[in-house]
């Protein structure tokens, strides 16, 4: 993983910039009900397989979920002192005022247009703030864990070998997150886990391809994540179908940090993530 730089930012810097190229794109309209009105997907329950019994995930019916961390982007403080990826000639990014899936605001990261490598933690696009759980006084967040969150995206038309990469969620509490799994959406378009069950590897234990990650529309996504060291697992949810499910190695029983939004290679350079209402649970029989 590359390295993050050293220094803090807050929430608040993640406000507009003030170049008109800068601006990011408006959301269109793909919901009858009228304007200003974003698209919500229905919440359902967490579709169960049978390899989720194989891999020793729980239905969550039996489980208790204790609130870790949550939020709207409605207030700046909830973000305050996390990392925050820097603003480029390629990448932006904001916590924007409407075309929210909930409340007036919403983080959203775009791409100019620009060709190129990133000039800072390049190659890759980085677009969005960090949620670094173990620099809280709670501390992070103890295997298991579920995390939901809404995401849109718009744009991001994908050949052979690109990817979009939805989250990052890390048991590494340093700047160099050396051990993470992700939620990518890839270049055959569904939604599915990497780095899985080692670093650099993308061998699953079930994976849907026959159910698109849709574009234009928000999409609630679910993840469970296992880091404990003996029995490691992870599994996804797109608007609560079970898409990806694998085992997962080298976890430590935490989950420190964690971030959403843009990151994909330089060879992409057009679209726009937005994301809305994330949530941490600690999961608990």
């Amino acid at each position: 993983m590359v390295r993050f730089a050293a220094a803090l930012l807050t929430a608040a810097a993640l406000g507009g910039v003030s170049s008109a190229s800068a601006e990011p794109p408006v959301a269109p309209l793909t919901h009858a009900a009228g304007a200003g009105k974003a698209t919500k997907a229905p919440v359902r329950p967490l579709e169960r397989r049978r390899v989720l019994k194989r891999l020793g995930i729980p239905s969550l019916r039996a489980m208790t979920l204790r609130s870790v961390f949550r939020t709207g982007f409605e207030r700046d403080a909830d973000l305050a002192g996390f990392y925050s990826t820097p603003q480029s000639p390629l990448t932006r990014h904001e916590v924007q005022r409407g075309n929210a899936h909930r409340g007036q605001r919403a983080h959203v990261g775009w791409l100019t247009g620009a060709v190129g490598t990133e000039p800072v933690d390049g190659p890759n696009h980085r677009g969005y703030p960090t949620i670094q759980l173990q620099r809280r006084p709670a501390g992070p967040c103890a295997a298991p864990c579920l995390i939901q969150f809404w995401a849109r995206v718009d744009g991001f038309p994908l050949e052979r070998g690109e990817w979009l990469s939805l989250a990052t969620l890390s048991p590494d509490g340093s700047d160099r997150w050396s051990r993470v799994v992700t939620v990518n959406v890839g270049w055959e378009g569904w939604l599915h886990l990497f780095h899985v069950p080692d670093q650099g590897v993308g061998q699953r234990a079930f994976q849907r391809t026959d159910k698109l990650f849709p574009r234009g529309r928000w999409v609630r996504i679910t993840v469970w994540l296992d880091l404990s060291r003996e029995h490691g697992t992870a599994a996804v949810w797109q608007d609560g179908v079970l898409t990806s499910a694998a085992r997962v190695r080298g976890g430590d029983g935490t989950l420190d940090q964690l971030h959403f939004g843009l990151y994909a290679p330089p060879s992409v350079d057009s679209g726009v993530v937005r994301n809305d209402d994330i949530a941490v649970y600690r999961v608990r029989r």
